[in-house]
């Protein structure tokens, strides 16, 4: 397939009938928003990763260009560089917290997904929410739809014991779920790989944690990341979720052509 293919398999035409190229446009100040809070969570904050942003951004672009995200959960994977299965748990979270709604459209095989507005209930603490006006982004229009279980995109895989097979995100191994701890560090002995510290400013775990883990894991970056996240739930008394940051292909390129 050459480049003109390649743009026009992913090229959609607007309200003027001018033929564009749909892109990504994720939002350079989602670089400061380290976390989302929402009562639903366990521990009430969930990372706002690069893979979040990727599907929130994606969802909220379909709109932009007046239409309405319908695509296969294979390519929402894709776009995230997840597993399926672990689009799926991220599509259920981003539900969960209000950042998207799903649809079941009569005579459409997949489900409309659709974003909601991102607000300062999202991304600040609420015990620091309880003085400031809540404020709505305007970077994402949207329309209310309502709330639906996700099901696989063939009916007939629900019950496939391949399908499930993938290994799941760390917020659904019972194993990872941080028991109530206090969050004072004062006093505490140092984590495994010394020190207090394990994010950066930017919610990524530090160099020393990973480096750590990898060598526990024996390389294997997924299972790091989860051992990463169960050693901080346990020290901080909420869960904590560390996915690894999938390769950044467009960097060099804005808007990034899909």
């Amino acid at each position: 397939m050459n480049l003109n293919q390649l743009k026009q398999k992913y090229q959609y035409v607007d309200k003027d009938g001018v033929t564009r190229d749909r892109t990504l446009n994720i939002p350079h100040y989602f670089e400061e928003i380290p976390f989302i809070y929402s009562p639903h969570l366990d521990g009430g904050r969930i990372k706002f990763s690069a893979e979040m942003q990727k599907l929130y951004c994606y969802v909220a672009d379909w709109e932009k260009s007046g239409s309405v995200c319908y695509e296969e959960q294979s390519e929402l994977a894709n776009v995230c560089g997840l597993k399926r299965r672990q689009t799926i748990n991220l599509i259920n979270t981003l539900e969960l917290i209000g950042l998207i709604t799903r649809t079941k459209i009569p005579g459409r095989r997949n489900r409309e997904l659709r974003a909601l507005p991102l607000t300062d209930a999202h991304v600040t603490p609420p015990e620091a929410l309880t003085a400031q006006p809540v404020t709505v982004s305007d970077d994402v229009q949207y329309q209310s739809a309502p709330t639906t279980e996700l099901e696989p995109d063939n009916p007939a895989e629900e019950h496939s014991t391949s399908y499930w097979d993938d290994i799941p995100c760390v917020w659904d191994d019972p194993a990872y779920q941080a028991k109530p701890k206090m969050t004072d560090q004062q006093g505490k002995p140092e984590l495994p790989w010394g020190g207090v510290v394990f994010s950066k400013t930017n919610g990524d775990p530090i160099e020393a944690a990973v480096e750590w883990a990898l060598t526990e894991t024996m390389g294997d970056e997924e299972e790091a990341y989860k051992l990463i996240s169960k050693v901080v739930s346990e020290r901080t008394g909420r869960t904590e979720v560390f996915i690894p940051r999938a390769p950044e292909v467009y960097d060099d390129f804005d808007p990034i052509p899909f």
